[in-house]
């Protein structure tokens, strides 16, 4: 069982290292040829915030109600603005193709970072949390008062 567990985690790490390697050749690739990456902290925060808009806004009309219909649907429009330019601009600058397969890997990595993003996020709130509520109150004696003013 021991020896079952070690070949499927090294399994794991060996297709997360081609995975990795396979977008840094593509990227490479890209950058030769267009002068364009994909993979780029701008291009995946472009992902989030629009991705952010556009879920936001579609979580406010799921709550029906009537003072969030106009809000809501703004988010969702700027979301879907933002998500169209980013899909556009990986077209534009690179050609059909090349543009389409960078696109749906940079949706499955943005999808990935978010999920970890929220992971840690929630995480953290939670240790902070806990550390928070374990802080004994600090009491301070024989405190001088300067009563002169």
């Amino acid at each position: 069982m021991l020896l079952h567990d070690l070949l499927r985690i090294l399994a794991i790490l060996v297709s997360l290292a081609v995975l990795v390697a396979g977008l840094l050749f593509f990227n490479r690739h890209c950058e030769q040829k267009f002068h364009f990456r994909f993979y780029t902290v701008r291009i995946f925060a472009q992902w989030g915030v629009s991705g952010g808009f556009f879920l936001v806004g579609i979580v406010l009309l799921t709550k029906q109600a009537e003072q969030w219909v106009a809000p809501a649907w703004c988010l969702v429009g700027l979301g879907a603005v933002m998500l169209w330019w980013i899909v556009s601009q990986n077209i534009i600058r690179t050609n059909l193709i090349y543009g389409a397969i960078g696109t749906l890997t940079q949706i499955m990595l943005a999808a990935v970072f978010g999920s970890a993003g929220a992971f840690l996020g929630i995480m953290t709130g939670g240790v902070l949390f806990v550390l928070m509520s374990i802080v004994a109150p600090v009491y301070v004696i024989n405190r001088r008062i300067n009563r002169s003013t």
